[in-house]
Formats: structure tokens, sequence, C-alpha cells
């Protein structure tokens, strides 16, 4: 096998034959250019899609809508507890039933 791969050498020879000073042809160096151009383009992109997604999550956690406000101070108070006593007084409705403290 040679040092240089001869598809590479192909590729980097190509337009030799009008280029004086030799190299890629001019057709190559342009793709190349939109190639990287293409994928920067894309990055950004993505980049810009991902950020303005975050900040709209973080928007809307924390500054939600009023029904949401609502909901979630709703969700936050405190739901009473009933009396023990009535806890208490609740006997099985069925006989194969026992109550909680049946093994004491």
């Amino acid at each position: 096998m040679s040092a240089f791969p001869k598809i590479i050498a192909w590729v980097t020879h190509q337009g030799m034959v009008n280029d004086p000073e030799g190299g890629a042809g001019g057709q190559f160096v342009q793709a190349g250019h939109w190639f990287m151009i293409f994928n920067l383009a894309s990055f950004i992109f993505v980049i810009g899609f991902l950020g303005a997604f975050g900040w709209m999550i973080w928007r809307r956690t924390t500054r939600p809508e009023a029904h949401m406000k609502l909901i979630m101070e709703l969700d936050d108070a405190e739901v009473p507890e009933p009396p023990a006593s009535r806890v208490k007084d609740q006997t099985p409705k069925h006989p194969w039933e026992k109550s909680a403290d049946w093994w004491k």
C-alpha cells in the first residue's frame, strides 16, 4: 500500500490540468465551503431552537398563567384530615373483614 491512498490522491488532484498551481479544483473548494456553511447554519439553528425552548419552559415555571397559578394554589392548600373519632368508630362492613388492630 502506498503512503498516500489513491482515492485521496484522485480527489486532491482534480483540476490540476487547468490549475497551474495544482491542488483541488475550484468546484471541490466551493462545495467544501458550502458544506461548512450549511453545517454551521444547522448547528446554530439547533442551538437557537434548544435555547428558545428552554427559555419558554423556564418562563412558564416562573410566571405561570392565572388558571395554572390557581390550580397550583389549590394543590398546595392543606386537606383537612378526618377526625380521629370517625376513624376509630369504623367497623368492618363484612364478617371476614377485621379491624386494623386485630392482632393486638
